[in-house]
């Protein structure tokens, strides 16, 4: 089996319990690459995949192995798609349509999602919530340098 590097929206759904949904990988891809093949899996297999790096390898392999909240595990997954697209999103904003304000906008809903994730992964394990502090370290940055372009400008 490949290692897997994209885990779709079915799969969040695999991880928090639906049975009935199968769950869509690309093997052996790197990172900006198209998969060489498809591999589905059935819902009720262990799945591990990485979110986005350490924290969902980690997280995975937590659920798998401990007994975790579902309503905690289903919203800290909520947070992580949230804050997926919001931080996705800046990219067209700030370097296509060109709209400062809207960028800032968009690094403090980053930085509050990722505080979101932070608080959220502390009720499940506290090695998780370390691997969020890069990343909210990095959205504070963001933060203050959008305003400090929209100001400028």
């Amino acid at each position: 089996s490949g290692v897997c590097h994209r885990l779709l929206f079915g799969g969040f759904r695999a991880v928090l319990g639906d049975d009935d949904v199968a769950v869509a990988f690309e093997a052996d891809a790197g990172r900006d690459l198209l998969a060489d093949d498809d591999v589905l899996l059935e819902a009720h297999q262990r799945v591990d995949a990485a979110l986005d790096g350490g924290l969902g390898v980690l997280l995975i392999s937590y659920v798998n192995k401990h007994k975790v909240n579902k309503k905690e595990l289903r919203l800290l997954v909520f947070f992580l798609i949230v804050n997926y697209i919001v931080s996705g999103s800046f990219t067209y904003v700030f370097f296509t349509a060109h709209n400062l304000f809207a960028s800032y906008i968009i690094t403090l809903a980053t930085f509050l999602t990722i505080v979101l994730v932070s608080l959220e992964t502390l009720l499940i394990n506290k090695k998780l919530t370390l691997l969020t502090i890069p990343y909210v370290i990095w959205s504070i940055i963001a933060s203050v340098f959008a305003i400090l372009i929209y100001l400028q400008n």
